[in-house]
């Protein structure tokens, strides 16, 4: 368990300049969204933005700019090892992650929290924190999420439930794409790396589920199934759903209700 004891998000200042011999009693957070002259492994360079580093207590700290910077900062103790233990995050190493806008807002929640005595503070403090860690982790490993605009993303939002209740209807991606306003190649990446499946699969699997539904609790003939999930002929949809679930629709059935 880590206590935190002080933290800001995107905190600005005029200058800065820092120089601790002896380092800090406490573990430091450090993302630094400007240029920063720092000393590192007894060197002294100057970082590219969004430098990130964690300091261990007593590792000696020097760093300064003499230009107006913003960063995100968070003073702790505790036990960090088990916050750690599941990722490649090492103490006292300069970080240059692809992705930073995930720290400024996990930062910004974290401080929300601990200026406020809300229920269960604590519990969601150590949650947030850990959220914090294994994004960084990801993003220094290579392994972040594509960032999209809101607009995109509630586009792609509205467009998949509108094919979710109109399953009925021919989705070709061509037909997706122009719903979104993208090219069929960019569509088809921006949606697999949003909901992390490919369209056709998604569309898929939303009428397999749908089939499933009404297998089980309606009355429905395998034929009118499969003409209202928008199939050409019932062998199609026969052949799809087995593929899917490992048995017929009528075994399903069967199974299921048995």
């Amino acid at each position: 368990m880590i206590q935190l004891s002080q933290l800001r998000h995107a905190y600005p200042e005029r200058t800065l300049y820092i120089d601790r011999q002896h380092g800090h009693p406490e573990y430091t957070f450090l993302h630094f969204f400007t240029s920063m002259k720092l000393t590192y492994n007894g060197r002294n360079i100057v970082t590219e933005p969004h430098s990130v580093i964690i300091f261990r207590p007593g590792t000696p700290q020097h760093f300064e700019s003499d230009m107006p910077m913003v960063h995100d900062w968070i003073h702790f103790h505790g036990d960090l090892k088990p916050f750690l233990q599941n990722t490649n995050l090492k103490l006292d190493t300069l970080y240059y992650p692809s992705q930073t806008n995930f720290i400024t807002e996990l930062t910004r929640e974290l401080e929300t929290e601990f200026y406020n005595a809300r229920a269960n503070r604590d519990t969601l403090i150590q949650l947030k924190f850990q959220e914090l860690l294994i994004k960084l982790d990801r993003t220094v490993s290579g392994e972040s999420e594509p960032v999209f605009s809101t607009e995109i993303t509630e586009n792609f939002r509205r467009l998949r439930g509108e094919m979710f209740v109109s399953l009925q209807e021919k989705w070709p991606v061509e037909r997706m794409a122009a719903k979104v306003g993208f090219s069929k190649s960019r569509f088809y990446n921006i949606y697999k790396s949003i909901y992390g499946v490919t369209p056709t699969a998604d569309l898929i699997e939303a009428r397999i589920n749908s089939a499933k539904n009404m297998l089980l609790f309606t009355g429905k003939k395998i034929e009118d199934i499969s003409y209202l999930l928008g199939y050409e002929n019932t062998t199609h949809f026969i052949r799809q759903f087995k593929k899917w679930t490992g048995c017929s629709p009528a075994v399903y059935r069967k199974k299921q209700q048995s």
